[in-house]
């Protein structure tokens, strides 16, 4: 089979990387669409360790995906029906290929996250986010991706483009989550903040969310 993976040139893949992508992709029905990613660790721009990064515990679901991108481009490889289906039918809305990629295989396919640290990811000074960075520069870059540069209505409009898309390659229950979300009101509201299962990984992060989709923001 074959398996394509994001590149970042000035990142550095650990030796098993590709190894660990493949035992896992070739352990699923390959008519599926498929993703993996692994763990990482900061480094900077002269390959000085930083610190540890991201890891992820709770279940990866899709309504995680629409919240929250979890892969980067980098640690990523996906498989054949997974590259088909992002070349067939491309977005115009969506805030970045790595997390239009994770939404596509959340909701249509598989997910495989392996909890290793597979790369060596390089931050720079011009880094198109902050991830990594240290609180208060995270701060900062957060209030202004969020109250400045309308980041919530980025995420509305990659919402409502991919239930333009795949709605109907959904399931049933992510077709309707995905319907409170695109076309809300107060009890589709409600509704969403009162969802059992998570949006996102961190406990806080997951409180802020239901309380941005309650007034509205979201």
């Amino acid at each position: 089979a074959d398996y394509y993976a994001f590149c970042d040139q000035d990142d550095v893949w650990l030796p098993k990387k590709v190894e660990a992508a493949v035992n896992a992709l070739e352990k699923i029905d390959q008519q599926k669409k498929v993703m993996f990613f692994g763990g990482f660790d900061y480094y900077d721009s002269d390959m000085d360790f930083i610190g540890k990064g991201l890891r992820y515990h709770k279940k990866i679901t899709f309504a995680n995906a629409l919240f929250e991108c979890l892969p980067l481009g980098c640690n990523s490889v996906i498989n054949q029906s997974l590259r088909d289906s992002l070349i067939q039918k491309q977005p115009t809305q969506s805030k970045s290929h790595d997390w239009w990629t994770f939404m596509v295989a959340s909701g249509l396919g598989t997910v495989v996250y392996k909890d290793e640290v597979l790369m060596k990811y390089r931050r720079h000074q011009h880094n198109a986010s902050a991830t990594g960075d240290r609180f208060w520069k995270l701060l900062k870059f957060r209030i202004k991706t969020f109250f400045i540069n309308d980041y919530f209505g980025i995420i509305r409009k990659q919402m409502k483009e991919f239930f333009d898309l795949y709605c109907e390659e959904l399931s049933k229950e992510d077709q309707r989550l995905l319907l409170k979300l695109v076309e809300p009101s107060f009890m589709k509201r409600l509704s969403l903040v009162c969802y059992p299962h998570h949006y996102r990984q961190k406990v806080t992060d997951d409180f802020v969310v239901r309380l941005l989709i309650l007034l509205g923001k979201l």
